[in-house]
């Protein structure tokens, strides 16, 4: 690691998500905090207070600062903001305030995300994105929340991972509907995901005309499992369907035309971005499978030899794959925008991969910096170990390990080195 310098204005950040930091006890207007209520959670487990960010998150900034990063990305939970359709709790926009004023003191920029998979009852209940005047009731919050934090941030995402969003709710039934194989539910709501996009993109920039705004866009490194051609058009559909759906529309207005028939008019988000963030984790191996029409006769394949972290997590994120982060940077190259990696990491609660996956990170990183490619920051997921949705707490992601019954935080041996990392550059 040594041999690696980085620009000084490099980002070196963490992310965070509220509802996995703050959990579903104070929050029952949260689809979530439903989902979790209807026995959803694997072992039944419960998300109560999660990392306690609702009572206290300075706890953590304060462990960010000490790691030396200089961006965080946290989210706002609309269902705690507006609890029903038009009301707006004035206590939880000071509550948030706080937390942003906290990340400003300690020298930390927050990079606020608007929806990261939670969002109220009331907006589900009416059909969610897909629903018609999704875009405007969106953009509506966009709007609330630039008002109220227009002074402390200006570094937006609209969305966290579309593409995961609508797969694990309309394919997979793992989030809330918990539909499975519902590609019309997925293309619908994918659609009015794009359309939302562009709505908040718009109304952020009214608010504030020099905002940086963005989206964090899901990649897999889909790879075939075998050099046949079945194979290999199987990963190739499979990425155009699963990685390219919503990033094609708002690059180029492109709609794969397998949701083409359900996904709408996207026009109102071609171009809605002023750089580009993406988030990355494994690596899947896809293989042709007649057998499987609903999921577009494809399948996943974990080698036998695979790097594995906590649990099956090798069935939900892949294999661990830092070195991903090069080829997927070079695939959004080329725009005029500056790329950040938003989210990258391993769930290990032992710590003996995440060291390895921060140091290949870094040098992915590094090698494109010094090719000339425009990637400007870094952000490792997670601060600290938390709640993670359908899995409830048998994945740890943090760079400090959370024990869940005291509160104390240690910092891992990952922790140390990204401290050099962030650090020192």
């Amino acid at each position: 690691m040594s041999g690696l310098a980085f620009p000084p204005e490099f980002v070196w950040g963490v992310a965070t998500s509220s509802f996995q930091v703050e959990g579903a006890k104070s929050n029952p207007g949260s689809t979530w905090s439903r989902w979790e209520d209807e026995g959803h959670i694997r072992g039944g487990a419960r998300s109560g207070d999660a990392c306690g960010w609702w009572q206290d998150p300075e706890i953590d900034l304060d462990r960010a600062a000490e790691l030396g990063v200089t961006a965080i990305r946290v989210s706002l939970e609309w269902s705690r903001i507006e609890p029903r359709a038009g009301v707006v709790d004035l206590k939880v926009l000071e509550r948030y305030r706080r937390l942003l004023v906290g990340c400003r003191e300690r020298e930390i920029e927050p990079v606020v995300c608007l929806h990261h998979f939670s969002e109220p009852t009331w907006f589900a209940d009416r059909g969610g994105f897909a629903a018609k005047d999704a875009p405007l009731l969106f953009a509506r919050h966009a709007e609330r929340v630039a008002k109220a934090y227009g002074d402390v941030v200006d570094w937006w995402l609209t969305l966290n991972e579309p593409n995961i969003y609508a797969a694990g709710g309309w394919m997979f039934g793992q989030f809330p509907p918990g539909r499975t194989r519902d590609l019309r539910g997925a293309a619908r709501t994918l659609g009015g995901m794009v359309r939302a996009h562009g709505a908040a993109y718009r109304a952020l920039h009214g608010v504030q005309p020099h905002a940086r705004v963005g989206w964090a866009q899901h990649l897999v490194t889909l790879e075939p499992a075998s050099s046949s051609f079945r194979d290999r058009r199987a990963a190739a559909t499979l990425d155009q369907v699963f990685n390219g759906a919503f990033l094609d529309s708002v690059l180029d207005g492109r709609v794969n035309r397998a949701l083409a028939p359900w996904a709408g008019d996207v026009s109102g988000g071609v171009g809605a971005y002023d750089f580009l963030g993406f988030n990355t984790y494994g690596r899947m191996h896809i293989a042709f499978d007649p057998r499987r029409p609903g999921d577009l006769f494809t399948r996943r394949i974990v080698p036998e030899d695979a790097v594995a972290g906590d649990g099956d997590s090798a069935e939900s994120h892949g294999e661990p794959y830092p070195q991903g982060i090069g080829p997927l940077t070079r695939r959004l190259a080329g725009r005029g925008v500056p790329i950040y990696v938003l989210e990258n990491g391993v769930p290990d609660a032992t710590d003996r991969l995440r060291p390895w996956v921060v140091a290949t990170a870094a040098h992915e990183v590094h090698a494109l910096i010094a090719d000339g490619v425009d990637v400007r920051g870094y952000f490792h997921w997670s601060l600290v170990d938390n709640w993670e949705w359908e899995r409830g707490w048998e994945q740890r992601f943090g760079l400090y390990a959370l024990d869940v019954e005291t509160g104390e935080r240690t910092l891992r041996p990952s922790g140390e080195l990204f401290r050099t990392l962030a650090s020192r550059g």
